[in-house]
């Protein structure tokens, strides 16, 4: 039976085109509706074929066997807008001007990056503390050791001199924005190889004894840990404490970090 397949404006529909008198018929022989056999009520009409979008008419394809641009539109234009206006995502993180979406290292969370220049007149809601930058590790670190510049290799460690000259910063685990490391790197690379280091803002310090609000700080004999400073060296300083620090043994204060 032969089916007849039209737009109703919605969907595709599918009908049977019904049982039509065929030359088996006796009265079909001199039938102005008979063509080749077939009843009239087994065609299409010509009205019913339209180039366009419309209810209950069978739509016509153009002459590369596709759907006219009056239905497709332009292939690189959505509501008016052509694709440049939008942002490209990317299913492969670091596609150059693209975003994608991953839960990699460092954060081990959803994100969203972009390889590529980000311009922001303003950026609100940021809930960080320190702009940080990445050093090259020659030993494990954690947040909070205070870092040094290694003198016995091209890369840095924890502090292990009191008053050290050699201190560049603290391991933060808080940064809002975090620079310096190579651009063919992935995350994990870059996470096992460096160690975000607080450049600027408040970030939690490592210290040992006694510690006043208001008081520089300095590396202590302790590998990675602060101490107060009791007498000024320039150069030695890592910052300034925010918080008291009373219980004795080690823990952890909140700095903001000026190296002087």
């Amino acid at each position: 039976m032969a089916k007849i397949k039209y737009w109703d404006g919605a969907q595709w529909v599918v009908l049977d085109a019904g049982n039509a008198d065929t030359a088996n018929n006796s009265d079909t022989a001199s039938n102005a509706d008979m063509l080749d056999g077939k009843h009239s009520s087994e065609f299409i009409s010509t009205t019913e074929v339209t180039t366009a979008a419309t209810a209950n008419k069978l739509l016509k394809l153009n002459a590369e066997a596709k759907l006219p641009a009056s239905i497709t539109g332009d292939a690189d234009t959505v509501d008016g807008k052509h694709a440049s206006s939008f942002m490209q995502l990317s299913a492969t993180p670091n596609t150059n001007g693209c975003w994608d979406s991953s839960t990699t290292a460092p954060t081990g969370t959803a994100r969203l990056n972009y390889s590529g220049y980000l311009y922001a007149t303003r950026v609100y809601n940021a809930v960080y503390n320190d702009y940080a930058e990445f050093f090259k590790k020659d030993e494990e670190m954690e947040p909070g050791d205070i870092v040094a510049v290694n003198p016995n290799g091209l890369g840095y460690i924890k502090s292990r001199e009191a008053y050290s000259h050699l201190v560049v910063g603290v391991v933060s685990d808080e940064y809002a924005h975090c620079i310096g490391a190579p651009a063919n790197l992935t995350a994990e690379e870059i996470e096992r190889e460096y160690a975000p280091v607080a450049m600027s803002g408040r970030v939690y310090v490592k210290v040992t004894g006694s510690v006043k609000k208001g008081e520089l700080l300095v590396a202590s004999p302790l590998s990675g840990m602060a101490m107060s400073m009791d007498k000024y060296i320039p150069g030695a300083a890592i910052g300034k404490a925010l918080e008291d620090y009373n219980g004795g043994g080690t823990g952890r204060v909140r700095m903001l970090v000026m190296l002087a």
